[in-house]
């Protein structure tokens, strides 16, 4: 099918670069597993598919460091300078902006090396990401990772899959957000996100229905909407013709993929997803 790339209607939506992929398959055994995730030059938005903590409870928070690893074993870029290191960038809501951390590698600071460090605009110092709660990322959440080599790359997630029978988030109304799949496995928009979850706007009017927009590579976006009917949909030429998501591979949210969620609700509503049953 035809790939639609759709330019972002929301100024706040892009900080740069490329799409990121997963191979679509977690390896586990028992409720242990990992994802290769593709992480390409530039900037990807990727989401943590496991947890640590063995239960996967809608209380678990995960660092950087946790989601990512290291970069002696994970193949991403670490340096004392900003600018040459691998970096995150979290939004957050209650600022309409970015906190941002890099890898930090190299000479300095020995006690940060090869650890997710940030900039703390108080003290002017640098410190880890996991000194505080600003950069904890959940499963069904999300963040943009910035490669800064030339070429492409692959990163592993590891840790344990989750085995509540289901986890909450709340969805921020009016507003954007960044979402995955909280559990590690590929899944439809319609299985996803769909009206059983009270808030969610359904409209045949595009304008007037949520809209999830999944970044696809040099400021550009594959926008689709979920309409009346409670499926997902998107324009497949820019003429409105339209098809079903659930018909078109793109638009699968593959484990550690993230995306953004522009909701309509004029309130905040919680968005829960079911264990699914393909573990």
């Amino acid at each position: 099918m035809k790939k639609m790339l759709v330019s972002a209607v929301i100024g706040m939506l892009a900080v740069g670069g490329y799409h990121a992929q997963a191979d679509g398959e977690v390896y586990s055994s028992n409720i242990v597993g990992f994802v290769n995730l593709d992480v390409p030059s530039g900037i990807s938005m990727i989401a943590p598919a496991f947890t640590t903590n063995g239960t996967g409870t809608n209380d678990a928070t995960l660092t950087l460091d946790q989601v990512l690893g290291l970069a002696t074993n994970n193949n991403l870029r670490a340096n004392r300078l900003q600018n040459l290191a691998d970096k995150v960038y979290i939004y957050d809501n209650s600022i309409s902006d970015y906190h941002y951390g890099w890898l930090y590698g190299g000479t300095g600071n020995s006690s940060l090396f090869y650890h997710w460090t940030w900039r703390n605009p108080g003290s002017g110092s640098d410190e880890l990401c996991s000194s505080t709660n600003i950069f904890d990322v959940r499963p069904g959440r999300s963040f943009w990772l910035q490669h800064t080599l030339a070429t492409d790359t692959n990163t592993f997630l590891t840790g344990e899959v989750p085995d509540a029978p289901s986890i909450t988030r709340e969805i921020k109304g009016r507003t954007i957000n960044q979402l995955s799949n909280p559990y590690p496995v590929a899944t439809t928009l319609d299985a996803l996100i769909n009206t059983n979850t009270a808030g969610v706007n359904k409209s045949n009017v595009r304008n007037l229905a949520d809209n999830v927009y999944i970044y696809a590579g040099s400021g550009n976006y594959l926008e689709c909407w979920i309409r009346a009917s409670g499926q997902w949909y998107y324009d497949t030429d820019g003429h409105n013709h339209l098809a079903t998501c659930s018909t078109n591979e793109l638009f699968t949210i593959l484990p550690g993929e993230g995306f953004w969620y522009q909701a309509k609700s004029a309130t905040n509503f919680n968005w829960t997803v079911t264990k699914p049953s393909t573990y």
